[in-house]
Order: structure tokens, then sequence, then C-alpha cells
């Protein structure tokens, strides 16, 4: 029983060993091996680490010395470590690591002025992050916490109170940031070191202090930004050393930068103020040079400093330099102000050239305001000034110029502007037709605008516009695009004056392809091959025979057939450079765009083989055209035809060589011209026939005679040709006040008086709308009764909706219409009043298949949903929705009018609307007759009307 006993209070006894050994030391690992310096050495209580060892949460104290050796690590997490004796060191050697964070305190407790030796040796590694470090020693070789590694960082932390200077830098680059050094005797100490050193503030309560904030020697590449230095005597002392620092703030110090031996410095944006004076220490500046300042220079970029001082014969100097933004400003909101070219001078002295970004700006530029240096000859300060500056800046020939003696930045919203005056000018491009259901946009279409020497390139957007902003003055417009050919308008002039003028339209015919069906001759079928007869595949005619060719045309910038834009015509011939053919006659093309073209060979060939070119020819009712173009190798018949030829008529319109034959050989093909205005043209006819034409006369079919005049060229209206003369037609159109805003289709017809030959042209004559102010008017009024037109078919769609009818399709067609009706109001808003007179003949023209697509839309139960409908008068209802007794279950009546006439008006003047009319009001009954149903309907004022409306659809 006594054993029993024994035995656990033996085990009591260590288990309150181990817990009041815990409670006390909160160890980690073997932390708590350095207590056993007091039994194993107590002479100098020493603890050297050559392991991993963690302590956390505890106080190590009355140690004198700390060594991290090879291979050891030290981590200290909320420790704190007080040092006492007469020689305190703590040193992390080579291969050593030495972490402190979470609040470590390491500090002197002996109350001694002895102070710490704190050392990470060349090799050693580690971190101080939020903790403390004080009381640390000042001797010869050592300054406070030494560091000689690169792999070592001090973060959020302070060093205080110290014996000297708070931080000494003997090598490597290491990392010290987002710290604290205050009251210690120095700040930092650099040797032959590179640090990254960020956001630190190192200060003094000591105002005696004779030591600096920085004293930095032999060091390069050093990365300092964000410093501020507080009552030292010397803010920043460089000693043979070339560095750049950013945001350094100095103040309260006798000399805020004293640079010495050779020392090369850029401050860029720092603050060097409030030098202060203390006693033995003269002449406090913000710079201050002396005889040890030789061949030291220092660059102030964007300063504030306070004065300067050369103490005594020295080589140093110093320059102020400022940050300069230039920024152009344009009379053109909006306009992008890029390749704006720039030159920036100094007398004549040019510093910079350059051209500008898309914001109109150029990278900034640091610019000199003045050299300060010592001046032996005088014995005082030279003062050297580079003020002021001129910038010149141009796009085109547009030019203005600004200039500054810089004494401060000119930055950000303070900067140096430029006010360059530009034009805009919208470019739209569209293909030939647009307006008139053809709306083809020319994208990616080259645009270059000249004016001289000056040349500015543009590419069309996906609807062939681009706005451009260029300077005032004349230019030429030119627009290219590989599917598109030759410019219709502007038909008179391409020089556009961009001082007046702010848009510019530009129709381009839609280039044909021409090719051919199939790739071989047969059966005397010739198909397009494009090859010469140096070529392989020459096409081979016999004299005298008749052949054919074959090919298709399609629109080059979709590839569809020629009849696929509003159902144009189509036609193509062949045609011949020289006089074995002439010109045949047109063949109207497929829907498919393909043609098939019957010619006869050329008479018996003078040699055996004679060669002739073959141009084919396609072009659709706009002018649209295309053409390709072979050899023909035509080689003496089998049978000989002889020299005979044919009689004919032929020449322009039809028919092969013959004794009679007229061409028409120069015309214009598209003509517009405004209401009133007049215009010339010139038209040339050829004999190109071998018998003399008597009387060769032009006319005009397709419009009337009375809009133009014909006379010949030396005077006469006819003239009789020899074979081979051609007579110049000069044709004065004069338009009429009164003639219809249209294209007609027109033919230049030139025959003569005999009628043994005719030729004939296409003559596509634009008659365009002069719009005055009634006029202006009169289309306002007719676009907002559309609108509202528009507005009530939706009503009548929303309500076909609501009953369960699929209205996905009419909604698709109505926001379609709905789009071209919102861009004619645009149009007409930016007084492009033929414009939008186009877009609402469009709406118009499909309102009635809209209006015919709502109707044939039943709904399974139409009583049910629009009965309440019918009953209130609703404004201007142009779809009624009718209940009716028929089997058919109602049907919808639609007034297209926009007007809406009082049944009162139409009693008074009956005869005003026998075309019809837009009513208001109710259908009260319906009769069936032999032509068609008569409603009897009833407006708000009781009147009552009967009316025959044979357009209706039944659901």
């Amino acid at each position: 029983m006594d054993n029993k006993l024994l035995l656990l209070a033996i085990f009591t006894l260590v288990f309150l060993s181990i817990f009041v050994n815990y409670a006390q030391a909160q160890t980690v690992g073997n932390c708590t091996n350095y207590a056993h310096y007091d039994r194993n050495a107590a002479g100098n209580r020493t603890w050297v680490v050559t392991n991993a060892t963690v302590c956390l949460l505890t106080n190590v104290t009355n140690v004198s010395n700390i060594t991290i050796r090879n291979g050891g690590s030290l981590h200290l997490q909320e420790v704190n470590i007080s040092f006492n004796g007469t020689s305190l060191n703590f040193s992390v050697e080579s291969g050593g690591t030495l972490k402190i964070d979470n609040g470590s305190r390491i500090f002197s407790a002996n109350g001694s002025n002895l102070g710490i030796n704190f050392y990470y040796l060349a090799g050693s590694a580690g971190f101080i992050n939020n903790s403390s470090i004080s009381t640390l020693q000042n001797h010869s070789g050592s300054n406070g916490l030494n560091v000689n590694t690169s792999s070592f960082e001090f973060t959020n932390s302070t060093i205080n109170n110290s014996l000297g200077y708070a931080l000494n830098i003997s090598g490597g680059s290491p990392t010290i940031k987002n710290s604290t050094f205050f009251n210690n005797t120095g700040g930092v100490i650099l040797w032959n070191a590179s640090p990254t050193m960020v956001n630190i503030t190192i200060h003094t309560n000591n105002s005696a202090s004779t030591d600096a904030g920085f004293n930095i020697t032999d060091s390069t590449n050093a990365s300092l930004s964000n410093i501020s230095i507080f009552n030292y005597t010397f803010g920043i002392v460089f000693t043979n050393s070339n560095m750049t620092l950013n945001n350094i703030t100095i103040d309260n110090s006798t000399y805020g930068i004293f640079a010495k031996s050779s020392s090369v410095l850029t401050l860029i944006d720092s603050f060097i103020l409030n030098p202060r004076s203390i006693s033995g220490y003269p002449n406090a500046s913000s710079l201050y040079f002396n005889y040890s300042s030789n061949g030291s220079n220092i660059t102030l970029l964007n300063p504030n400093f306070t004065n300067f001082t050369f103490g005594s014969n020295n080589t140093g100097n110093f320059s102020v330099k400022w940050y300069l933004d230039i920024y152009t400003a344009v009379n053109v909101t909006n306009a992008p102000v890029n390749e704006v070219s720039f030159n920036l001078s100094n007398g004549s002295n040019m510093i910079f050239a350059g051209v500008s970004n898309k914001s109109g700006t150029i990278q900034r530029i640091n610019l000199t305001e003045a050299i300060f240096s010592f001046n032996v000859t005088h014995g005082g300060n030279l003062f050297t000034n580079y003020s002021n500056y001129t910038i010149n800046a141009s796009k085109g020939n547009s030019s203005a110029s600004n200039s500054t003696i810089l004494t401060r930045s000119l930055i950000l919203g303070d900067n140096l502007t430029v006010q360059l005056n530009l034009s805009i000018l919208d470019i739209q491009v569209n293909g030939s037709g647009y307006g008139a259901g053809n709306d083809v946009f020319v994208q990616n279409a080259a645009v270059t605008l000249t004016n001289g020497t000056l040349v500015f390139n543009e590419t069309t957007n996906g609807t062939g516009g681009i706005r451009v902003y260029v300077p005032y003055g004349l230019y030429n417009v030119s627009v290219t695009q590989a599917n598109f050919s030759a410019r219709l308008a502007p038909s008179n002039s391409s020089i556009v004056n961009t001082s007046n003028a702010t848009k510019v339209n530009v129709t381009m015919f839609m280039r044909i392809n021409i090719t051919g069906i199939n790739n071989t001759a047969a059966n005397g079928v010739h198909p397009i091959i494009n090859k010469s007869c140096s070529s392989t595949g020459c096409s081979d005619v016999s004299s005298g025979v008749a052949f054919r060719y074959v090919g298709i045309a399609l629109y080059a910038h979709n590839n569809s057939s020629i009849s696929s834009i509003n159902a144009l015509n189509g036609s193509a011939y062949v045609a011949s450079a020289t006089s074995d053919f002439r010109s045949s006659s047109y063949n109207n093309l497929s829907t498919s765009g393909a043609f098939l073209i019957t010619k006869t060979a050329a008479p018996s060939p003078t040699s055996t083989t004679n060669y002739t070119d073959l141009v084919v020819y396609a072009v659709d009712s706009l002018g649209n055209n295309g053409t390709a173009a072979e050899w023909l190798r035509v080689t003496a018949a089998s049978t000989s035809v002889g020299n005979t030829v044919n009689t004919g008529t032929g020449g322009g319109a039809g028919g092969d060589t013959g004794d009679y034959s007229l061409t028409i050989t120069e015309y214009t093909r598209q003509l517009v011209i405004a209401q009133s205005e007049s215009k010339e043209v010139i038209v040339t006819a050829k004999n190109t026939g071998v018998k003399s034409l008597s009387s060769v006369q032009l006319t005009i079919s397709g419009i009337s005679s009375d809009w133009y005049k014909v006379n010949v060229t030396g005077g006469g209206t006819t003239k009789s040709l020899a074979s081979g003369e051609a007579v110049t037609f000069n044709v004065k159109f004069a338009i009429p006040s009164n003639a219809a805003s249209q294209t007609y289709k027109a033919t230049w017809r030139a025959r003569d008086k005999d009628a043994l030959a005719l030729a004939e042209k296409e003559l596509n004559l634009t008659v365009s709308q002069v719009w005055t102010s009634e006029r202006v008017k009169i289309l306002d009024t007719s676009i907002t009764d559309v609108e509202k037109l528009m507005a009530n078919i939706w009503q009548n769609i929303t309500t076909l909706k609501s009953g369960g009818i699929d209205t996905a399709e009419l909604e698709k067609n109505f926001e379609a219409l709905n789009s071209t009706l919102a861009l004619s109001r645009i149009e007409f808003g930016s007084s492009d009043y033929s414009s939008a007179q186009n877009d609402l003949n469009r709406v118009k023209a499909d309102i009635a298949t809209l209006v015919q697509a709502i109707a044939t839309a039943k709904p399974k139960s139409v009583g049910s949903i629009l009965k309440s409908e019918l009953v209130k008068p609703t404004g201007i209802i142009i779809l009624a929705a009718i209940i009716g007794i028929a089997a058919a279950g109602g049907f919808f009546l639609w007034w297209k009018f926009l007007r809406v006439i009082s049944i009162a008006e139409i009693r008074k003047n009956p005869d005003r609307f026998v075309q019809g009319a837009r009513l208001q009001g109710v259908v009260k009954s319906i009769t069936d007759t032999q032509k068609g149903k008569v409603f009897l309907l009833s407006d708000d004022a009781g009147e009552k009307i009967h009316v025959r409306y044979p357009y209706y659809t039944t659901c």
C-alpha cells in the first residue's frame, strides 16, 4: 500500500512540474534549451541554435549572446528577448535563418549604454515583421541592425532609441518597407548596397543630433521611394553614389541634400523644405554643396525646395526640371485628335518631335528650367535659364502653337494646350439604287481625302459610313472597293470644301462578275474562259459561222444573282474593239444571272488566222456592270463564204455588221437634275457602217421632249455622216419645277432620217426634289400621320397576341418597318428631306403587306378577345376588329388613308372621297350585296353612312 502511494506521489510531482513549466514558458519545439546556459555556460550566458527552433508567446531573459549557426533556424513569434550583460550580440551566421514576427520585442534590459550588436551576416536569411527593436549598439564597423544579405526583409516594424544608426546595410539587396525608425542617433546607412526601400519614416526628437537621416556611400541602383526624414542635421548625404529617388520628403534638416565625391542623383516628385540653422552648421539649405562636392550632379524633377548653397569653390551643380503634358484641343466636340504632329523647341534647338496618341497627347516630357552651379571666375553662383519653350502642333495644313516659361509642372488639368481647327465630314458610300429598295452599303471601302500633299486615309464601317476630322480646305474624295466600280455620285465634281460641307454621299456601281458555266467549247457554245490565244483554251471559230457565248453574271459583293436586288432586269452583250464584230443586241439575263449570246463570226480573214478581242458586258437596270474579255481566233471557213456583207439596220440596237450601222460611243448613263435646274451633257454617235448616213439626229425616249434641246456642235440639229465619221450632240436639259421627283428609265436614240441605222443607249434620269418650306411641312405631317398609324397597328398586334395568336413574325415585320420610319424621322431632323421621303415611301409601300398579314392571323375565339375593344371609341383605330354573326367569325377592315375624315365632311363633299377615306366610328350593321359588303358606320357625333368596301379579308 505504501509503494502504491509513493508511485502516485512521484507521478503527481512530475505532472505538476511539467504543467508549471509549460504555463510559464509556452514553449514550442526545443525553445527552452536556452535555459541550460545558466547551468552549462554560466560564465557567458550564450544560446547557440543549430537546429529548427520555434518560440511562441514566451520571454527569453538575461541572455548575453544568441547565435544561429549554419543549418540552424530560430523563429520568434510574440517573444520578448531581454539582453543583459557587458557584451551583447545577436548574430545570424551564413546558412542560418532568423525570423521574428507577431509583435516580438528585442531590447537591452541592463540599463547601460552598451547596446546590442545585431547582425544578419553574408549568406544568412530571415525576416523581421510587425516587431520592434530598441537600444542597438554603435561602435566602429557596427551600427544598429547590420544587414549584409539579399535574403532579408524588414516590414511593418520599428527601430528606436539606438545608440547609433538604426539600420546599417553593408551589402546585398534586402527589402525594407512600411517601417519607422525613430529617436535614433542616425537613420539608415547604405554601404555598397542596393536595397529596395519603400514607405519609410525616419525621424528624431533630438534636435541636437548631428547625424544623417540617410547616409549613402558607394551605392548604385538602390530603389528608394516614399521616404520621409525629419529633424536630422543632414537629411541625406551621398558619397560617390549614383541613383534615382522618388517621392522623398526632407523636413527641418540643416542640409537637406548634401552630395559629395562625384555623386549623380535624381530626385523625382520630392519635397526638401524648412531648412533649420544650428550652432556650428551655417548656411542651412535644401541643397548644399562644398569643396567635397566636386563632380557631383543633382537633378530635381518636379521638386519643391526652399534654397541652395554652394559653400565654397567646387564643380558640383544641380538642375531643375518640370513635367510638361501637351494636349491638343480641337473646335469639334468628340473629334479624335490622334496623328497630330508636334515639335518642341527652345529657341533654335529642337527638343522633341512626335505624333499624338488617341487622346491628343504626347508622352510626358521632362524639360529643364535652369542649371545652377558655382562660377570660379565670378566667385559666385551661376544660373543658366533654358526657358521659354515653344510647342507647334499641326494636322494637315491646320497648325497652332503655344509657349511657356517653365517654373512648375504643367500636367493633367493644368497642361499646355494647343488649339487646332478641324472640320467634320461624314462620308456615306452606297451601292447604286440605294433608297429605292436596294440597300447595299459599301463596307470596308478605302476612302482617301487629298489636298495637295495632305492625304487622309479612312475605311468605311459596316453600314458604309465613316466620319473624318480634317483641317479646313478643298479635298478630292476618292473611294475604292474591290467589289464595286466607278463612282456615280458626286457626278459633277469630287472636290469637297470642308469649310462648309458636312456630308458627302458617294454612290458606286456594284461590280458584276462574269464567269463561264463550263470550261470547254462544244457544239458552237463558247464559255467565258478569260484566256488569251497564247494560252491553252483559246476560242476558235470559223469565219462567217454563228457561235454562242454562255456565262453567268453575279454581283461581286455578295455573289448573288443579278436579279436578287429588287428584281432588277439585267442584260449582257458581246462587243469587239476591232471592225470584225459590232455591238450586238442586249440579251436579258435569267433570274440566276445566266445568259446566252449568239454571234456570227467575222468574214473570211485576210490571213489564215485573224485574232479579235471580245468583251462580254453585263449591266443591270441601275447601271451596275461588269466585263470579261478574251481573244477569239477566227480561222478561214472550210467552205468559203465569200466577202459578201449583209445590209442591216443594226448598230447599237441590234443586228450584225452591215452597210448601215450607227453606234453611240460617248454618252451619260446616269443623270441627277433637280427640279427647275438646267444641265448640259455631250453624246457622240459614230457611223460604223460602210455607207453614208443622212441627217443623223438624237432624241430621248421616256421623258417629255419639252425637257431638253439637242444641237450639233458647230450648228444645226442633225448631221450627215460618212463611213467612220462621228457627230457630237450638245444636250441641254431644263427640268420644270412641277416634274415628279423620281428616276425615269429613258433611252438615248440616234438615227438617220431614212431609218437605215439606229443606235440606243440606256439613260437613267433622276429628278430630285426641291424642298420648299411648304413641302417640308407636308413631309413632316406625313411622317407624323404614319407614326400614329404604326402606333395603332401595334395596338392590334398586341390584341392578337393577348388572344393566344403567335405574333412573332408580325412583330418582326413591324419592327423592321418601324426602324425605317424612325430613320425617316432622323433624316428629317437633319434636313435630309429626300432621304426622309424615300424611307417614308418604303414604309407606306410595305404597310399594306403587314396589314394583310394581321388580317389573316385569325384568332381561335375572336369574339371573346376583341368584343370589349369594339364598343368604345379608340381615336384613330386603323384596324377595326368586327364581331359578326357570320359563321366565319368576323373580319378585319383596313382604312389606309392617313387623315381621319368625319362622316359630316363626307356627306358635304362626297366627290372628294371617291377613292376612299379614313373613318372613325363603329360598324352598326353589315349587308351582303352583289358588289360586296356594305357597312353602316356611326361616329361619335351620331352621323351615319353606308360604305361599300371591297378591300377586306375574312378571318
